[in-house]
């Protein structure tokens, strides 16, 4: 992944200057949380219970965690330069959009267990940070 720029970091690392609990790049993509590229603050993940779903979204659970008892505390950061690099290989590109296709229901599905919705995510992102639809 070629996002990881002086310019895409240096927005991580301020973004702990200002509160956040967890910052990263494209962390919220069509309203749903992503955990492509995010920086946790270490004490904070531990205290929350840190990663402990085994369904492909693991990072839901903090996330949901960490606005729970922490509140506004998320800063998704807008990418600066770089691009993806995706997978060449047909195998591996078919499985990639497998798990894209199903990432939203079970996003969603972590979201019921713990019994809150996107909306209460959004309202978990500290102010000044878009939220990136």
């Amino acid at each position: 992944m070629s996002h990881l720029t002086p310019e895409n970091l240096a927005a991580v690392d301020n973004a702990f200057d200002v509160g956040a609990g967890v910052a990263g790049l494209d962390i919220v993509c069509s309203g749903r949380i992503q955990n492509t590229f995010a920086a946790w603050h270490i004490i904070s993940l531990v205290s929350v219970g840190g990663f402990t779903s085994d369904t492909g979204v693991e990072a839901m659970d903090p996330f949901i965690r960490f606005a729970q008892i922490f509140g506004r505390c998320i800063a998704p950061i807008r990418v600066v330069g770089g691009k993806l690099n995706m997978h060449t290989d047909a195998s591996l590109t078919a499985r990639h959009q497998e798990v894209m296709e199903s990432k939203v229901a079970r996003q969603q599905d972590r979201c019921e267990f713990h019994e809150v919705d996107f909306t209460f995510l959004e309202r978990a992102i500290l102010p000044h940070y878009p939220i990136l639809m």
